[in-house]
C-alpha cells in the first residue's frame, strides 16, 4: 500500500472513500459558467447554493460529522503552517504524488480517472500533499518525536485535540449563528464550508438527485410567479406551526414531550436549517401551485370519470423487493433460470433474500439498497407493468422462487408488505400531489438540466 494515504487519512476521507465516477449529462462543446453545478434553459444552480443546502438538510449526519473533521482538521494545520512559516518543500510534494501515481499504476488505476472520481484537479491534490506533510512537521515538533519517521494516527488524532481546545473549536449549534458551521481561533466559518467537505463524500447520483430537486423549486418558483402567487413570511410561519403540530401528534415523541426543536439539535441541525432550506419550502409551492391549478372540484370529477385509472396508480402498494440479473447476450434464458435457481437455494426469508440481493443483484440502483423498491404500485411510473403485475401476483411476506422475466434480465421478487390506498379527502389529495410530479417532471424534462458535476 502506498505509504502517503495512511497519512492523509485526516485529510483525505473523502479521497479513500469508494467512488462510481461521474461525467457531465452532455458532451455538447460550450462554455460552462464555473460557479454552476447544474444548468437549464433560463437558469441554474450554484455549486455554493448546492453546498448550503446540503449542509442545511444534512448536517449532523455521518457523512457530514466526516465532512467537519475533514474542515477542522484543514483549518488547524493551515493555521499552524501560517503561525510558524513552515511550507511543504516541493521536491518532496512532488515525491509523494509520485508515489500514489505509481501506486495506482501498479493497481492499474488510471490517475486522470483517480481524480475525477473524487473531483479533484492535480492542484487541489497537491495542496492536500502539502497539507498532509505540513501536519507531519507540526505534530513531529510539538510532541518531540525525532528524526523523519511518519507520526502515527493515533498521534496525528492527539495532536489535534490538543489544538482543538488551544484554538477555540465550537461545533455546537445551538452556540452558533444560523447560517455558521464552526468558530475556530474566534473566526466563524459559513455553513456553505461545510457543505464543500461534504460534497466530495456524496456520490454523483446523489448530488443529481438533490441538484435536480434544486432545479425543481427554482422552476416552482417561476410557475408560481406566472399564476400570480406570492410566498410571505407569514406562509413559511404556518407551515412551521402545522409541521409542529403534526410532529406532536406522534406517540413517540408526544409521550415523552419532545419538540420538533430538541429533534432537530439531537441531529446536529437547527430549526433555521429546516424553514431555510429548498425542500420545506418546495413543499409549500407545490400545496399553493396544486390548490391554483387542480381545485378539489376538478380533482373529484376527474377520479369519478375513470376510479380504475387512479386506484390502479394511487390504490394499493406492495414494498417490493428485487434481486436483477443481466440476460442476453450476457446470459441466455436458460443459464439465467438456472443461476437465479441456485440463487433461490439460499433464501429462507427477507433478511436473507436481502443480503442476497446485496451481493448479487446486477441493478446498481437496488443493489445498494438490498434490493428494495420501496412501495410499487400497480401501475407505476418507473417501473414496467410486467414488474408491477409480478409483485401483485406475489405472495405477501413469503419468498417465491418463480423467476421473472424483465426487459434485458430475470429476476427474483419478494414482497414484505401491502399497504392499502388513501380514502376520502386523502385520496383528492394524493391525485393532485400525482398531478404535480408529473407537471414538475415535464417542467425539468422541457428546460434540458445539464450537471456540470467535474470542475
Amino acid at each position: 500500500m502506498n505509504p502517503l494515504l495512511p497519512h492523509l487519512t485526516f485529510l483525505l476521507i473523502p479521497l479513500l472513500l469508494p467512488s462510481t465516477g461521474c461525467a457531465q449529462a452532455s458532451k455538447k462543446t460550450q462554455k460552462i459558467d464555473p460557479r454552476l453545478a447544474v444548468s437549464y434553459r433560463g437558469g441554474g444552480v450554484t455549486w455554493q447554493d448546492f453546498h448550503l443546502e446540503i449542509a442545511r438538510r444534512y448536517r449532523g449526519r455521518d457523512f457530514a460529522k466526516k465532512g467537519m473533521t475533514h474542515l477542522i482538521e484543514t483549518r488547524i494545520v493551515a493555521i499552524e503552517s501560517r503561525k510558524r512559516g513552515i511550507e511543504a518543500d516541493k521536491l518532496a510534494v512532488e515525491a509523494q504524488i509520485q508515489q500514489v501515481r505509481q501506486g495506482l499504476a501498479s493497481r492499474k488505476k488510471k490517475w486522470e480517472d483517480f481524480l475525477q472520481e473524487r473531483h479533484l484537479t492535480p492542484e487541489s491534490f497537491r495542496e492536500v500533499v502539502k497539507l498532509s506533510l505540513n501536519t507531519g512537521v507540526l505534530v513531529r515538533k510539538d510532541l518531540g518525536l525525532e528524526g523523519e519517521a511518519r507520526p502515527s494516527e493515533h498521534k496525528i488524532q492527539l495532536w489535534m485535540s490538543e489544538k482543538m481546545k488551544e484554538l477555540g473549536v465550537v461545533t455546537d449549534v445551538t452556540k452558533l449563528p444560523p447560517d455558521v458551521c464552526l468558530r475556530i481561533q474566534g473566526r466563524e466559518i459559513p455553513l456553505f464550508r461545510l457543505g464543500e467537505s461534504m460534497a466530495r463524500i456524496l456520490a454523483p447520483q446523489d448530488k443529481k438527485r438533490i441538484l435536480r430537486e434544486m432545479a425543481a423549486y427554482r422552476l416552482l418558483q417561476e410557475k408560481a410567479r406566472e399564476l400570480g402567487i406570492q410566498i410571505e413570511e407569514g406562509d413559511l410561519e404556518r407551515q412551521l406551526e402545522q409541521r409542529r403540530e403534526e410532529f406532536a401528534k406522534r406517540p413517540q415523541f408526544a409521550k415523552q414531550g419532545v419538540k420538533l426543536e430538541d429533534l432537530l439539535h439531537a441531529q446536529g441541525r437547527t430549526l433555521a436549517d429546516l424553514t431555510q432550506g429548498e425542500v420545506f419550502r418546495t413543499n409549500l409551492l407545490i400545496q399553493r401551485i396544486g390548490d391554483r391549478l387542480y381545485p378539489m372540484e376538478q380533482i373529484r370529477a376527474e377520479y369519478q370519470k375513470d376510479p380504475a385509472y387512479w386506484r390502479d396508480r394511487l390504490g394499493p402498494s406492495r414494498r417490493t423487493f428485487r434481486l436483477w440479473i443481466q440476460g442476453p447476450p450476457r446470459r441466455t434464458r436458460a443459464d439465467a433460470e438456472v443461476y437465479l435457481a441456485e440463487l433461490a437455494k439460499k433464501i429462507q426469508s427477507q433478511q436473507s433474500f436481502q443480503a442476497m440481493a446485496r451481493e448479487y443483484s446486477e441493478d446498481l440502483a437496488s443493489k445498494k439498497l438490498a434490493g428494495d423498491l420501496g412501495f410499487l404500485f400497480r401501475l407505476h411510473a418507473r417501473y414496467p407493468e410486467k414488474l408491477t403485475k409480478a409483485a401483485f401476483d406475489c405472495p405477501c411476506g413469503v419468498f417465491s422462487p418463480k423467476v421473472i422475466e424483465e426487459s434485458g434480465g430475470f429476476s427474483l421478487l419478494m414482497v414484505s408488505e401491502e399497504k392499502a390506498g388513501p380514502q376520502g379527502e386523502d385520496l383528492w389529495k394524493a391525485i393532485r400531489r400525482h398531478k404535480m410530479t408529473a407537471l414538475l417532471a415535464e417542467m425539468i424534462e422541457n428546460h434540458q438540466l445539464l450537471y456540470h458535476l467535474v470542475r
